[in-house]
């Protein structure tokens, strides 16, 4: 019987364990759409080809963020953690976030621009 009640407990394990790796996920946007989000926890962000991104309160982001090809992105009261944003060919950023600028990192090149509370970083 003992043996059957750890069967029992790692297969509930494994269940929560799905159900979490389920609700993170990389966002990806590369058709020139515009898009917002309002919830739900994104680790990694893609966006390309002329897109335009608005990220509002209730979204948690962390990894890397590549916005590129004249793309734009908003972030507007997202939790933000350990986030490096890499703009590259003219994209802009802009940044509005309690967060702690220690947390937040950029590259910009090739006339890309990022803001964070107004200020270039």
């Amino acid at each position: 019987m003992p043996f059957f009640q750890t069967l029992t407990l790692t297969s509930i394990n494994v269940a929560a364990l799905a159900v979490s790796a389920l609700s993170t996920q990389e966002y990806h946007c590369d058709d020139g759409r515009d898009d917002t989000l309002s919830s739900g926890t994104y680790i990694g962000m893609e966006i390309e080809d002329d897109c335009y991104v608005i990220v509002n309160d209730g979204v948690s982001l962390s990894g890397t963020i590549e916005i590129r090809d004249g793309s734009k992105l908003t972030i507007d009261g997202a939790s933000l953690a350990n986030v490096l944003v890499d703009a590259q060919y003219g994209s802009e950023v802009s940044i509005t976030s309690s967060s702690s600028q220690s947390e937040i990192s950029a590259s910009c090149r090739d006339g890309s621009s990022v803001t964070f509370n107004g200020a270039n970083i």
